[in-house]
């Protein structure tokens, strides 16, 4: 994905417009693809099959061809209205978008933070208990800036990277969206288990695949239970190594850099994990990783606050 180009979305918001559906004349220059600067449906998940591609707001999809918003580009599902017919979903723009399971901008929606993409089954929504997959009536350009910062971090932690929350449900921790090189911070006291390379699927360029496993001096605790082991993977350098298995002993202060944020399923973030211990792998869900940091999806992290 490259930087955004929100040209015709910034006319419209100019003009105070950019809440009105596409005129078919911005429609017909859509072209199946999904470049910088706009919104894409994918048909199937994994962002694969057919695409429809925008770059502004749209009220109602229509239904019925030959008025209707439909897949344009190759593979399937072309030649589909889009309405309640997407599985994924690409944001190449710098602006926050909203899906909406009605037409007009109206019930449950999911968002996709700028420069993100998401399966929609994978988005939790607002309200929560909504499953947006195949169920998307109009989508809505919201602007640059971010809903507010996150909560505290309970527990005295400390955030350990400036980005944007983009995790999804049922992830074995929390994806936090970053540039490449943003600097990684210790969340607590801890003895470094490994910081090296490996430790994760995501090994193919542009994947970067350095990680840290860490054991907490003192354990997180959610709902009676204590997570005293901490994970991170798809560090593009790092600021400290220890080979796996190692008997020398490398410990960090909380706030200590450990290293700087890489790529991921070609997706520039930084995943972390809590686990029980690195014996018992039983990990700290999404959800409740990101009450643990006081966020939610979409919320602008800034490392240590």
């Amino acid at each position: 994905m490259g930087l955004p180009a929100v040209l015709a979305a910034a006319g419209l918001a100019a003009a105070g417009l950019l809440g009105l559906q596409a005129e078919p004349s911005q429609a017909a220059a859509r072209d199946g693809k999904c470049d910088p600067g706009e919104f894409c449906y994918f048909y199937n998940t994994d962002y694969k099959g057919s695409v429809s591609d925008f770059t502004a707001s749209v009220a109602d999809y229509g239904t019925t061809q030959p008025s209707c918003y439909e897949y344009k580009g190759a593979g399937d599902g072309k030649g589909r209205c889009i309405k309640n017919d997407a599985a994924s979903a690409q944001n190449n723009t710098n602006q926050y978008v909203r899906v909406y399971y009605n037409s007009n901008y109206a019930g449950p929606y999911v968002e996709l933070a700028p420069n993100t993409r998401a399966n929609l089954t994978n988005l939790r929504s607002t309200p929560a208990g909504t499953n947006l997959k195949n169920n998307n009536a109009s989508h809505r350009f919201m602007g640059t800036t971010p809903t507010p910062a996150p909560d505290p971090p309970q527990n005295g932690l400390h955030r350990p990277i400036t980005g944007i929350d983009i995790g999804y449900a049922d992830d074995s921790g929390l994806d936090i969206q970053a540039p490449v090189g943003t600097p990684v911070y210790a969340v607590a006291d801890a003895t470094i288990n490994y910081a090296e390379y490996g430790h994760t699927s995501w090994t193919t360029p542009p994947d970067t695949p350095y990680s840290i496993g860490m054991t907490l001096d003192r354990p997180v605790t959610v709902n009676g239970v204590e997570y005293r082991y901490v994970f991170h993977t798809h560090l593009s350098r790092l600021a400290i190594n220890k080979k796996d298995g190692s008997s020398t002993v490398v410990r960090v202060k909380k706030g200590q850099l450990l290293g700087y944020s890489g790529i991921g399923n070609k997706m520039p973030h930084l995943h972390i994990s809590f686990y029980q211990s690195r014996s018992n792998l039983r990990y700290l869900s999404m959800e409740d990783t990101r009450r643990l940091f006081g966020s939610a999806y979409g919320k602008k992290w800034e490392a240590g606050k």
